[in-house]
């Protein structure tokens, strides 16, 4: 399995960074399993080249200078380098706060 890289960036703490297709799918019984960061740091990060897929979750808690509870690395609109995606299906965002 290939390593994982930390991410660098200020109040994620050290979740890994997400620089290849992942999905994460989240059925806790019959309601969307939380994910809770309590404030802490940021939930995700989704580097260049990093897809992000989520379903069936709820994302509360997260609190960075940027992204909150996902950042998504990007270079603009106009750039041709492979970005950060985030697909997010039936996720509910609640209480996440970026200061900028």
């Amino acid at each position: 399995m290939p390593e994982m890289k930390l991410s660098s960036y200020a109040g994620f703490g050290l979740l890994p960074t997400i620089d290849r297709a992942v999905t994460i799918t989240g059925v806790c019984d019959v309601a969307k399993c939380l994910i809770d960061a309590k404030g802490q740091s940021g939930i995700f990060l989704v580097g260049l080249g990093g897809v992000l897929t989520l379903k069936d979750l709820e994302l509360t808690g997260g609190f960075c200078t940027k992204g909150s509870a996902v950042l998504v690395s990007g270079l603009g609109a106009d750039s041709t380098t492979a970005v950060g995606k985030l697909r997010a299906i039936n996720v509910k965002f609640f209480n996440n706060i970026a200061t900028v």
